[in-house]
């Protein structure tokens, strides 16, 4: 298994990618049963979380969204891809794609959900600078649309942002998903990259 970040402090190359295995393995056997919780009061789901490109970077890039221009969304891909396997394999629920910051990584998400063929819904969340663009200064439009138009996407939200922004973002944003129901070819229109 190959995983980029590997060396982590303390654990080194090797036992990073057990890690990993163990965190999917303890999600996996966490002992959510019909008989620990009334699933009729309130279900829980779990969720298996995949953070930013950027934050692997360390160079505060998970901030700016700003990659530079050699990141192709096939390097993001690359980068995740092992990722969403061990995680889609794992037992959650839902895969939770956080703090997207630009409209490169929301495709590389879109892209793998469809060839790894996962068998999990999953969610995006968006991180917006000004309430109207996500930080790379993508349009917030431009990238909810692409979590559109994935079938495996069944809820789109906000972190990271600055809680005066929260409000409009969630309106628009369902506004948007009211819009693309009513009229799918907005999001062809919208989703060429």
């Amino acid at each position: 298994m190959i995983f980029h970040g590997e060396n982590l402090e303390g654990y080194g190359k090797n036992r990073a990618p057990l890690l990993l295995l163990l965190v999917a393995a303890s999600i996996g056997s966490y002992g959510f049963s019909e008989g620990a919780i009334n699933l009729k009061q309130r279900p829980v789901l779990v969720a298996a979380s995949i953070g930013s490109y950027g934050a692997y970077l360390a160079d505060g890039s998970e901030y700016s969204g700003n990659y530079g221009q050699e990141i192709t969304v096939e390097i993001v891909k690359d980068f995740h891809r092992r990722r969403l396997e061990v995680l889609s394999e794992a037992g959650a629920d839902i895969i939770a794609f956080e703090t997207i910051p630009n409209k490169l990584e929301a495709q590389a998400y879109v892209e793998l959900l469809l060839e790894c063929d996962t068998k999990i819904p999953a969610w995006f969340s968006f991180t917006s600078k000004d309430g109207i663009n996500v930080v790379s200064g993508d349009s917030m439009v431009e990238c909810v649309s692409l979590a559109d138009s994935c079938n495996k996407v069944v809820a789109i939200g906000i972190n990271c942002t600055a809680p005066r922004f929260i409000h409009n973002l969630i309106l628009s944003i369902k506004k948007l998903n009211a819009q693309f129901r009513r009229n799918p070819s907005l999001i062809q229109n919208l989703t060429t990259y």
